[in-house]
């Protein structure tokens, strides 16, 4: 059996707390945790961190646990970018903000609700790691 956890995103005061992250993530990999995950939420009643930064610090500080994001609301990113940022060894699940109420998160970005699935359609991240491939090649 495989037991995940979720990185805490959430940050208090307004400050984000290195030492607190690194012991999380250590002793989520000495305790035996399969993976940790984040998640993506643009507004809300606190500030949070984004969730391909946090995993990208975490990556950076941990050896064997893998990471993944839960959710990405993809129509909140270009989809060039946001298909090179996750092709990687990422475990990735992608959405088109499927809750009407995340409209307003949309909104302040110029993402249209009714375009959002255009928008999650275009990213293609094994595409993006073609090209990036070809190109350093």
């Amino acid at each position: 059996m495989r037991f995940a956890i979720s990185i805490p995103q959430t940050v208090a005061g307004a400050s984000f707390d290195p030492t607190g992250m690194d012991t999380y993530l250590a002793q989520a990999e000495e305790l035996g945790f399969d993976s940790a995950w984040t998640g993506e939420q643009l507004l809300g009643t606190q500030p949070m961190l984004s969730p391909l930064e946090t995993l990208a610090y975490a990556a950076a500080r941990t050896r064997q646990i893998r990471l993944g994001c839960a959710m990405v609301v993809s129509p909140l990113h270009n989809p060039v970018h946001l298909a090179k940022t996750i092709a990687s060894h990422l475990v990735q699940a992608i959405a088109a903000a499927w809750r009407r109420g995340q409209v307003h998160s949309l909104r302040p970005l110029g993402v249209a609700w009714n375009h959002r699935k255009q928008s999650t359609d275009t990213v293609d991240p094994g595409h993006a790691s073609n090209q990036t491939a070809d190109a350093t090649c």
